[in-house]
């Protein structure tokens, strides 16, 4: 592909976005696509680890995006950053590139994103897959207050190799690898002193961080509990160590969150995923694309479900 597509929204924000971006996977023979969206903070090359353990295989086209106010993606502070908004623009990127039907898959604030609109899409969309978000999220919480300011990202401003280090030290350490660098790097900018900053900026971080408190999913998971046609797939990360902080249970937290799942959509697939850290699609890609190829050949080109081996 030369260049990346862009495209112009409704109320005026360029997206960007790439299709294929390893290579071709039998888009002749199957026109659907898989949307892969980032969780807050990150870029479309997040997910180039699970992208490359996919890269062999037929399928539909996979299509990875900037959201609005990340990576190239460069919008206005001023701009809505709403749940609502944003899947707004996954609808009217959908609409551009006319595939019938797509997979949606969303990590964390993306999954969110993903699950708003696909309760939009409705038959047309036909699995949606949330990975570590969407059914919970801050909002659950506390007050929102409180969490919004716990969850002020810190300014940084170090150089990009000591924010490497740091990260090598945390969750990823163990599944660090150049793959992993390379996903993340653009997630930050270096300013002429050579200090790196996350590209999204504390401002517009929080913007979009207000508009993930103000959403609650359970009403987006009922529309989905009535669609026959759409699959929801829901991965639930549980590390060895769970998180600490905002006095939170976080056993009984994700247990909340599955029960929730199990009310409204009685069909859903749940998956607990035992050592599996937040940022799961870094730590094990190889599961994630799986999990990606499975969901999205769940139907024939007819609209069948097909047989599972």
């Amino acid at each position: 592909m030369v260049g990346v597509p862009q495209l112009t929204t409704s109320d005026g924000v360029t997206i960007h976005y790439e299709i294929d971006l390893e290579a071709p996977r039998g888009k002749e023979l199957d026109p659907g696509a898989i949307i892969l969206l980032h969780g807050l903070s990150q870029q479309r090359h997040f997910w180039g680890p699970v992208i490359s353990t996919m890269a062999q295989t037929d399928g539909p086209a996979i299509v990875v995006v900037d959201q609005r106010g990340h990576g190239d993606s460069d919008s206005a502070l001023s701009v809505d950053y709403s749940i609502d908004r944003c899947a707004q623009d996954i609808l009217e990127l959908i609409e551009a590139i006319e595939p019938p039907w797509v997979t949606l898959v969303g990590h964390s604030w993306g999954a969110s994103v993903a699950l708003r609109a696909a309760a939009e899409l409705g038959s047309r969309c036909r699995s949606v897959v949330l990975i570590d978000g969407g059914v919970f999220g801050p909002a659950m919480l506390g007050d929102a207050q409180d969490v919004r300011e716990q969850l002020r990202p810190p300014l940084l401003g170090l150089p990009l190799d000591e924010i490497f280090e740091l990260m090598r030290s945390g969750d990823l350490g163990r599944n660090w690898t150049p793959e992993v660098q390379n996903a993340l790097s653009p997630t930050f900018a270096v300013d002429d002193e050579g200090l790196a900053r996350t590209r999204i900026g504390v401002v517009r971080h929080m913007s979009v961080l207000d508009g993930l408190l103000a959403y609650a999913p359970e009403r987006d998971l009922a529309t989905l509990g009535t669609l026959d046609q759409t699959e929801v797939w829901v991965v639930i990360c549980t590390p060895l160590t769970p998180p600490v902080g905002l006095g939170l249970d976080w056993p009984a937290f994700q247990r909340q969150a599955i029960s929730t799942v199990a009310e409204l959509v009685p069909s859903a697939r749940v998956l607990e995923w035992r050592g599996g850290i937040h940022d799961v699609p870094l730590q094990w890609p190889a599961l994630v694309g799986g999990l990606i190829r499975s969901a999205s050949t769940t139907f024939t080109a007819e609209g069948k479900v097909n047989d599972r081996v």
